[in-house]
Order: C-alpha cells, then structure tokens, then sequence
C-alpha cells in the first residue's frame, strides 16, 4: 500500500511539473510567435522604404535572431515531448513492478 501511494505521490508530483513546463514552453512560443507576425508586418512596411544597404544588414541580422530564438523553442519542445515520453515508460514499469509486488504480497499471505 505505502508502495502504491509513494508511487502515485511520485507520478502526480512529475506530471504537476510537467504540465507546468509545458504551459510554460507554449505560452513562451505563443509569445514569441506573435512577436514575430508583428515583426513580419513592421518588415513588410519597412521593406518597401529600404534605401539603403545598413537597413537591409539589420533587418537581417533581427531575422537571424528571430530564427534562433524560434530553433530554441523547438528545441525545448523537443526535449518536453521526450521527458513525457520518458515519464509514460517509467509509469508503465511502475505500474508492471506493482502487480508484481501486489502479486508476491498475496502469495505470502497464503
């Protein structure tokens, strides 16, 4: 029983924190996607009145940056959906050493 219950505490307190970071991870991308549509609609005003070369250079290297704050958000997803991945299996061996336990325990008290 304590077994049961120390596992159950254990998986709900995982996904809390996974659940959390996830929220997290999603509004940080939803942030960062409406930052650049509005980046994209400054660009496309600007983009008409480029005159020169230094404007066209920082508008580039913005973009660059837009691109890998956007890699590293992918990249946290990625690892979120790998972590979950993770807690499924290690949810599926807890759940197979239980009825093992709760086998072994009912044997006993035979």
């Amino acid at each position: 029983m304590k077994l049961n219950q120390d596992i159950n505490n254990y998986i709900n307190e995982l996904q809390t924190y996974i659940d959390t970071e996830s929220v997290k991870t999603i509004s940080l991308f939803n942030k960062k996607s409406q930052e650049t549509e509005e980046w994209l609609n400054r660009l496309s005003s600007e983009f008409e009145n480029l005159k020169d070369e230094e404007e066209l250079t920082k508008l580039k290297e913005l973009h660059e940056s837009y691109e890998q704050n956007l890699d590293e958000l992918e990249s946290k997803i990625e690892y979120l959906e790998k972590l979950c991945d993770e807690i499924d299996e290690v949810y599926d061996e807890l759940g197979v050493k239980t009825k093992v336990n709760d086998r072994r325990k009912s044997r006993i008290k035979e």
